[in-house]
């Protein structure tokens, strides 16, 4: 119902025992959707450089 490849965007509750891992929390999204609301929706939003690749 609404853009959630635009809109949703993974946070945590980190240290909290009881808080979801990134692996469990994008586990059942389509690999497109997962990097979306893994990473690149907040790199979007805050104007975030793209990482240097590692070679």
């Amino acid at each position: 119902m609404f853009p959630a490849e635009r809109m949703l965007m993974f946070s945590s509750d980190y240290p909290h025992w009881d808080g979801d891992t990134p692996d469990f929390a994008g586990r059942q999204l389509p690999d497109a959707l997962r990097r979306r609301v893994m990473s690149e929706t907040a790199s979007e939003l805050y104007r975030l450089a793209e990482p240097a690749h590692v070679a």
